[in-house]
């Protein structure tokens, strides 16, 4: 659907698709249509009364609702529901019986609330020369407009609406007759639509017509006691936005949501009127701020449209030619956050395309301008406090607190950095350049800001040169109110989808030459005593007025050698801009960096900025505009830095970051220390702007209804920027498997190349040491190590549990990383080092810390990666637990060598190996090999995840305390016939389905299996697969086609599926198959994964015997924590547990 606004003037100014946008054409039903469709695809018409007219309703608060029809028929229910349009009969019985029950409940003035002041006339006509199929013209007119549309099968909709000569009231609204729309037609017939087509072409091939007065209301009250009323009834509004009948069915699919529930209430008890009115009160209280929106929206629309007034043609002809895609913005925030029945599975279209549908979002339902401007005040208040400080009455007061307000540049209050005002010494000189270079960067930021498309219409998208217009008032107040207006007019959800935090190309590839030429040449020629006197009172003089050159240069160059590319990049490239946007980020960062550097080299700067010959006395060359005085500074950049905690507040709310308050506030307390406020906001925003391009609102990557409906039986490439493709890959394809590769899209990850990674590079050999060792070695020996497993379980738990037999309360995740920390270590490293408190707190530590510090390497530009990496703290953890682990498992690793080596020059053979430091040596067979850093791997697979899994699971026996006692069964009848046998970890067929539904109902993460394509790859279905490309499987365990009531925790739910002919192991938890990726599938699944299944079953079932859980009372249930792809159990979590007796489970432990 494309959509073009046309004026009198015959200028067009926008286009765009919608369908592209949602995934949906757009498509025009018949109202008849529609009725009928749904008539016929009723299983059960019986309750349907057809022909039947209300004469009046009675109503019983205790037994219902009763209504007489005209033939005499009587209908009783519990609620009902008017759906019967504007002269509704249904509302008229509501507020009769409400005045009954209270009188003036409803008074006078409200029933007259109808008005109309607009009229339409609607027409239908056979395909006409000029309209295409999916397109939609709309003319601004004075007084009228008119819409066209193009449908299906080359009909043809189309609209005309005019002003009346006044505004009606009902009952007073006119109604018309056919002659009454002929007339009305007469007066339009000249009028001209678009090149090539006359509104007297749509007239003379109509088939159907209808003049009809547009009424407007918004009732106060839609329900009373047992009544409720829907559409029209009560909300309606002018149909420029085609929102009528789109708003009318989003009340309807609320209220049947709470009639659902009322229904299911009713099945156990009787229905009473205090619950009916609290349900309908709901369903209006959901309703209200959404249809109240966009009520106002078609208002301001239809008069916008009709150019009323002097208001509406400025904005018409200067405003809206410039704002871009603002109407289809506000058209998509009425689509995408429409109410839906809860019932039925939302069809698979809308959630693709590149706004995917958000029952969260959408008009009327954002954050609180008026909250977000009480919140925002601290912003003006720092604004005003430096022009406070500058007032000659309150310097006294600051001469004690002159070295706080001197840390920025160490120099004198007399200081004056803009305009130059006073003598400049070489220092002063100095600070003078270090203060613009720091502003530079907040300038591009402004400039970035300004061509966004979210910020349309709102003080940041004006241009710079209008903040310089008030410098009668002090810079500082500037931007203040300039952050202030920023932080309240740009709420998180105003970047919905990713391409509404896109900026356009044509402006923000020209900031990086328009600040070099514009500000920065004639900031440095001005500033340095190598030029001329003359020379710099010049370009000094030049600079004075930078903000107008540059408005003017960037809009110069934008026509001159940028095309306009932001329809295309925000449906193909909505992160197209981040380049340009880093780029210019990351040079003026540069610059601000070396200043501070030099700043520091004291006698250098004294050379090259002061020449005892070449003093000037610098005027302030605008005359109107307000110096700057060092206090001042720090109020700017003060007023900076808390917009930049305001904007990543913002990003944690909406759990776009995860990251906690200490950790941001000391990673930008050590930019300012390192690099200076300007390049620290800088940065930071820059970061802010990645984040918004890569991370989802309030998820990750992907959303549960994408999971459930989306994907259904394929397979589907996914970009970083959330857009997908939909592909259906065969994972059993030798084609598919030969072409992609696991190592290297993990070295894409992962940070091989710097010391503290080296397990990551060990983990991603090509040779396939350790994958050989866990699948040849591990694998093989399981019935070896399951003792000493059960061994240290029984000897670890006490320590780590307690003995106590009272309940206690105990921090889940923490215990169970200590657990399995020990188990994984007994295995991989031996009965002495499992317990060292130094190598378990670097098998628990090390993982999180090299992961963060990846991630935050990866958010720092390519080339600041190598000062980033010495400057993160994670990467410092990293290097120094890996310096620890060599100094610990050398000595192990020489041991183990030599028993290997004496036994083989002997010509014996070597003793059987029960750790993988043995076993990692056989199997490299003189390969050379980074044991230590191969251990770390080990650990960095094994324990994480384990612990993950095992610590859902749990929570899960908590949330269902009636498996607790059967999985204990389970274990006792396996373990007490044969003990910890090689069979006993196949005979726990509950607790081996358990496992797997808790990862099916929340999976580790919600995509597996990544992939690099190392070559391209043509599929079966002809799509293409570009070498370079990054994809991966989707875990689609909530598809109901898979999965049997998917939103239902079923611990039993695989057991079944053992019992068929030949499926006896395919359904088992450490399986695989394209349905469950969670280890991987095919060639490149999880080695490990037998291993893990088995530790995690003896972990469990020795748990189990050993100690009672519950859910601690009292606690908010904590939610998982979603990382890019990853879903986490939450580290707070915190149960109940007490030890059992001894004599609990008779038999058990002998067999143990």
């Amino acid at each position: 659907m494309a959509t073009f606004f046309i004026f009198p003037t015959e200028s067009v100014f926008w286009k765009q698709g919608k369908k592209l946008l949602f995934n949906y054409a757009i498509s025009y039903l018949e109202r008849e249509t529609v009725l009928r469709v749904l008539y016929e695809n009723l299983h059960d018409k019986s309750p349907i009364q057809l022909s039947r007219r209300i004469m009046r309703v009675d109503h019983s608060g205790t037994d219902g609702v009763v209504v007489h029809c005209q033939d005499g028929t009587i209908v009783a229910g519990d609620v009902l529901v008017g759906c019967d349009g504007v002269n509704s009969l249904v509302r008229r019985e509501m507020w009769r019986l409400s005045e009954q029950d209270k009188p003036q409940a409803t008074p006078e003035s409200v029933r007259h609330d109808l008005k109309a002041e607009f009229q339409c006339l609607f027409g239908l006509s056979t395909r006409t020369r000029g309209v295409d199929a999916g397109e939609m013209d709309v003319n601004f007119a004075s007084g009228f407009s008119t819409m066209v549309i193009g449908g299906k099968d080359g009909r043809v909709f189309w609209f005309v609406f005019a002003k009346m000569d006044k505004t009606y009231t009902s009952p007073n609204i006119p109604k018309y007759s056919y002659q009454d729309a002929v007339e009305f037609a007469n007066e339009y017939m000249d009028f001209t639509i678009k090149d090539g087509l006359k509104f007297s072409d749509l007239w003379q091939s109509r088939t159907s017509v209808t003049l009809a007065a547009t009424e407007e209301a918004e009732l106060k009250e839609w329900t009373w006691g047992r009544i409720a009323c829907v559409g029209d009834n009560v909300h309606k509004m002018t149909p420029h936005m085609g929102a009528g009948g789109n708003a009318a069915m989003e009340s309807a699919a609320t209220l049947a949501n709470e009639l659902r529930k009322l229904g299911q209430a009713a099945k156990k008890t009787k229905i009473d009127l205090e619950t009916v009115q609290r349900h309908l009160e709901t369903y209006q209280r959901g309703r209200r701020d959404r249809t109240s929106a966009v009520c106002d929206a078609s208002a301001q629309l239809a008069r916008l449209q009709a150019l009323d007034s002097v208001a509406n043609k400025i904005i018409a002809f200067w405003i809206l030619p410039t704002a871009g895609d603002l109407l289809v913005d506000v058209n998509c925030d009425m689509i995408i956050g429409a109410a839906k029945l809860d019932y039925i599975p939302t069809p698979e279209r809308s959630v693709q395309g590149t706004m995917p549908f958000n029952p969260s979002l959408g008009l009327g339902k954002g954050e609180s301008k008026l909250k977000r401007g009480f919140a925002g005040l601290p912003l003006l208040a720092l604004s005003l406090f430096g022009p406070w400080l500058a007032e000659p009455s309150n310097l006294a007061m600051i001469d004690k607190l002159t070295p706080l307000f001197l840390s920025y540049d160490h120099a004198s209050n007399s200081i004056r950095a803009w305009p130059y005002t006073g003598v400049l010494a070489a220092s002063s000189g100095l600070d003078v350049m270090r203060f613009h270079l720091d502003f530079g960067i907040i300038c591009a930021v402004v400039l970035f800001e300004s061509s966004r498309r979210a910020n349309v219409l709102t003080i940041s998208s004006l241009p710079i040169a209008f903040f310089y217009c008030l410098q009668s008032f002090k810079i500082v107040q500037v931007m203040g109110v300039y952050c202030f207006a920023h932080y309240v007019q740009s709420p998180i959800e105003n970047f919905r989808a990713k391409d509404m935090r896109l900026t356009n190309r044509a402006y923000s590839g020209t900031v990086l030459v328009t600040l070099l030429v514009a500000y920065y040449v004639p900031l440095v020629t001005a500033i340095m005593p190598v030029f001329s006197i003359t020379t710099r009172l010049t370009w000094g003089y030049v600079f004075q007025y930078f903000p107008f050159s540059i408005s003017i240069l960037q809009n110069g160059l934008k026509h001159l050698f940028l095309e306009d590319v932001m329809d295309e990049d925000k449906i193909r490239a909505p992160d197209g801009d981040l380049s340009s946007i880093g780029l210019t980020i990351y040079t003026f960062a540069l610059f601000a960096f070396v200043a501070r550097v030099l700043a520091l080299i004291g006698t250098l700067t004294s050379q090259v900025l002061s020449q005892s010959s070449d003093m000037i006395l610098m005027t302030e060359l605008g005359g109107w505009a307000q110096p700057i005085r060092l206090f001042e500074i720090h109020a700017i950049f003060a007023v900076l830095l808390v917009w930049l905690l305001y904007l990543f507040s913002d990003l944690k709310r909406a759990e776009i970051v995860q990251w906690s308050w200490p950790t941001l506030l000391v990673c930008i307390a050590a930019a300012l220390c390192l690099f200076g406020p300007g390049v620290t906001v800088g940065m930071g925003w820059l970061v802010r702007e990645r984040l918004l391009a890569t991370k989802s609102h309030k998820d990750a990557i992907v959303d549960t209804e994408l999971k459930k409906q989306a994907f259904q039986n394929r397979f589907f490439l996914m970009t970083r920027d959330m857009e997908t493709d939909d592909l259906r890959l065969d994972l059993r394809s030798k084609k598919a498997q030969l072409n992609v590769a696991t190592s290297r899209a993990e070295c894409a990850d992962f940070f091989t190349e710097y010391h503290g990674f080296e397990p990551f590079l060990e983990g991603t050999r090509d040779d396939g040491v350790i994958s050989d060792t866990v699948r040849t070695k591990l694998t093989q020996s399981l019935g070896l190590i399951t003792g000493d497993l059960v061994d240290e379980t029984n000897v670890s738990m006490p320590h780590i549990f307690g003995d106590s037999t009272a309940w206690t309360s105990v921090l889940l995740k923490d215990a169970i990383l200590n657990l399995v920390a020990r188990l994984s270590s007994r295995v991989f490293l031996g009965e002495e080092l499992c317990r060292n408190e130094e190598w378990l707190r670097i098998a628990k530590s090390y993982a999180v810390d090299a992961l963060t510090a990846t991630y935050l390497m990866r958010m720092a530009p390519s080339l600041l990666r190598p000062i980033a990496y010495w400057l993160i703290p994670q990467c410092r953890r990293s290097r120094q637990a890996v310096q620890s682990a060599r100094k610990l498992i050398d000595p192990e690793v020489k041991k183990r060598k030599k028993l290997v080596d004496d036994a083989l020059q002997s010509g014996a053979k070597p003793s059987k190996i029960s750790d993988a430091i043995g076993w990692m040596y056989q199997v490299a067979a003189g390969r050379p090999v980074d044991f230590v850093c191969a251990q770390m791997q080990l650990t960095l697979a094994a324990v994480h995840t384990t612990t993950e899994v095992l610590t859902q699971a749990i929570l899960d026996l908590c949330e269902r305390p009636e498996l607790v006692q059967k999985l204990r069964d389970e274990v006792i009848e396996v373990l007490g016939d044969e003990g910890w046998a090689k069979t006993s970890f196949y005979k726990l067929k509950l607790m081996d389905s358990f496992f797997k539904e808790s990862q099916r109902f929340t999976p580790l993460v919600s995509t597996a299996m990544n992939r690099l394509v190392e070559k391209d790859i043509t599929l079966s279905d002809g799509r293409f697969l570009p070498k370079g490309v990054r994809i991966n499987v989707l875990t689609d365990f909530r598809n109901p086609e898979k999965y049997p009531n998917p939103d239902e925790f079923d611990a039993m739910r695989f057991v079944p599926m053992r019992q068929g002919q030949g499926s006896e192991n395919a359904s088992q938890l450490a399986s695989t198959s394209s349905e469950h990726t969670l280890f991987g599938h095919g060639r490149h699944a999880c080695p490990g994964r037998f291993f893990a299944v088995n530790e995690m079953k003896i972990i469990l079932a020795q748990f189990l015997l050993e100690y009672d859980l519950r859910a601690e009372e009292g606690l908010t249930k904590l939610q998982p924590q979603a990382f890019e792809t990853s879903i986490g159990v939450n580290p707070a979590v915190t149960i109940e547990i007490r030890r059992r007796s001894k004599s609990a489970d008779v038999g058990i432990e002998k067999r143990q």
